[in-house]
């Protein structure tokens, strides 16, 4: 089972550390990319390209897991309220069947 937090339970130094961890290495791939002499300005982009791909592809993987997650819980808790309406009204009617004087028949 997934563990969906908000972000206002996340521990402040771990928020902190996640942010300063994904920086850094923007930062460290961008500065290893200019000083990078054999590659062709068309290779660098190219590396840059994939680098904004690979960070919007983390950012959504965790955004559609967290909804998932979300989602799972409304289903389950819409389920139970569909099942309870599918098996109710059977049962009502057998017993009002039950308590009928049917001596007209």
């Amino acid at each position: 089972m997934l563990l969906c937090i908000s972000i206002e339970e996340i521990p402040r130094h771990l928020l902190f550390l996640s942010y300063f961890s994904f920086i850094a290495g923007v930062a460290l791939f961008s500065i290893g990319l200019y000083n990078e002499t054999s590659l062709e300005l068309n290779e660098k982009g190219y590396y840059i390209a994939v680098m904004i791909l690979v960070a919007v592809g983390a950012v959504l993987t965790q955004k559609v897991t967290r909804d998932n997650a979300e989602d799972n819980e409304i289903l389950a808790e819409q389920q139970n309220k569909s099942t309870a309406a599918v098996r109710v009204p059977p049962i009502e009617l057998v017993t009002a069947c039950g308590s009928m004087n049917l001596s007209w028949i």
